[in-house]
């Protein structure tokens, strides 16, 4: 088969964009109202379901279109719901650029009037965004998970439990309706001696001595020193261990029900997920684990050495911790678990590493889906991530009038300028407010990516 070599000059491609340009301008309600039926922000998958529905002609017009699309989709990355908005701006911007002569010229000029633009408007942003408001975030959230005003709900209270700083999950359920639970302290599964919990089958303790051991504790003469300075004190003690030998564990009852002192053993679970419950606890415990492999007798250890932790509550399966002191050492502990799953390619240990990160995070909220098929979870997994992350876009960035901005926006006497505030004044007769990071994220990706097709000296292609 022979193949043809074609060199399309800089004139004919620009012309063939113009007219792709003015084409995807008749057809973009086509592509919003299409994508929206879907429930699906762009993503890698809806790449061919969109460029189908643009319908390039020959393949410069597919070379556009395709820019375009990864505009959209990488703005939609950075910023929940931005890109509609980009493809917009994006199209609006290179119709108005193509009709000019400066794009014909020197490629250099070009960028770096853009570049010049986009600062001015950065300038502006900073004193013209405001932030955004509850009714903001309502409506965000409500056009990000499709109008369902029940997800809507479950959004806005995950988010008003969490706080700020906090963390949400998503989780399936086996009832019947969303549950939210909110989680405060680091959260771990245990298996304690259930004789220890109290009637209501939980253990709380303020201030409480908490000794973590990376081996099974046997002898009662190991902790007598302990136990010692324990009835002297007062003061509640939890020893988490990987076993404990009967002795042990008569030892502390038998102090606990003499009132000496309040205390409770806890042995970590024998399971997968619980391998590093001990490397991960001792981190919020603001300790380091006891164990024989770097020589540590718990015999010698100092009971003015053993931290105190603000708060213990243990119930049958689980140990929550609540400790302000030890958030430089979580927060480290967060930060290489976090690489160590970025770099993880077994999906298995990401998501043990998953659950480790949860156990870490002081201030979460779980929201438990209800009992539905597999393709209904789904759909809903993906409105709530919009949907929270819809929130953190206003919030973090705050809120624009593009019309306010426009007035403050000079159209300028260069081809560049002109075509910045044309889309500008597109993207505000489709919206008249929009999330400032959405604004910022689509003048960056557009000069990142469009800018460098429209100022190409040629192309080459085969047919």
């Amino acid at each position: 088969m022979l193949h043809k070599t074609t060199w399309a000059n800089k004139k004919i491609i620009n012309r063939s964009f113009l007219d792709t340009a003015e084409n995807l301008e008749n057809i973009y309600k086509k592509v919003e109202k299409s994508l929206s039926q879907q429930l699906y922000s762009l993503n890698k998958d809806t790449y061919h379901f969109v460029i189908n529905l643009l319908q390039p002609k020959d393949r410069l017009e597919r070379a556009y279109c395709s820019h375009i699309f990864n505009i959209a989709y990488q703005t939609e990355v950075l910023s929940q719901g931005a890109g509609p908005n980009s493809f917009v701006f994006a199209n609006s911007f290179s119709k108005s650029l193509l009709a000019g002569e400066e794009v014909n010229g020197n490629s250099t000029n070009v960028v770096e009037g853009y570049q010049l633009e986009v600062d001015k408007i950065n300038k502006l942003l900073q004193n013209l965004s405001q932030p955004a408001s509850i009714e903001h975030i309502k409506n965000s959230v409500l056009a990000a998970v499709g109008y369902d005003e029940v997800l809507a709900d479950v959004v806005l209270e995950a988010v008003n439990l969490a706080g700020l700083e906090g963390k949400v999950y998503v989780e399936n359920g086996k009832q019947d309706s969303y549950l939210i639970e909110q989680k405060l302290g680091y959260t771990f599964k245990v298996n304690p001696y259930r004789f220890f919990l109290k009637s209501n089958d939980k253990w709380e303790a303020s201030n409480c001595k908490v000794i973590i051991i990376d081996g099974v504790i046997e002898d009662a003469s190991e902790i007598e020193h302990i136990l010692i300075k324990s009835c002297e004190t007062k003061i509640p003690l939890m020893i988490l261990a990987q076993g404990f030998s009967e002795e042990i564990v008569a030892t502390l009852k038998a102090n606990e029900e003499r009132g000496n002192f309040d205390c409770i053993a806890i042995r970590v679970m024998p399971d997968l997920e619980s391998i590093n419950v001990i490397s991960d606890m001792a981190k919020c415990c603001n300790t380091a684990p006891i164990t024989s492999l770097k020589g540590d007798r718990l015999c010698f250890v100092n009971y003015d050495d053993i931290p105190i932790v603000d708060k213990i509550r243990c119930n049958r399966v689980e140990v929550v911790i609540e400790n302000k002191s030890s958030g430089p050492a979580v927060a480290a502990q967060l930060r290489y678990l976090v690489e160590k799953r970025h770099n993880e390619p077994v999906e298995d240990i990401v998501n043990l590493l998953d659950k480790r990160l949860r156990s870490l995070v002081a201030n979460s909220v779980v929201v438990h889906l209800p009992n539905m098929p597999a393709n209904n979870l789904d759909d809903v997994r993906v409105k709530l991530d919009n949907g929270l992350r819809a929130v953190k876009t206003v919030l973090n960035h705050g809120i624009i009038n593009l019309d306010q901005l426009l007035s403050n926006m000079d159209r300028g006497h260069t081809d560049v300028s002109r075509a910045v505030y044309d889309g500008i004044k597109r993207l505000s007769e489709e919206k008249k407010e929009l999330p400032t990071l959405s604004l910022l994220a689509t003048l960056h990706i557009v000069g990142k990516t469009m800018l460098l097709l429209l100022s190409s000296n040629g192309m080459v292609y085969h047919s």
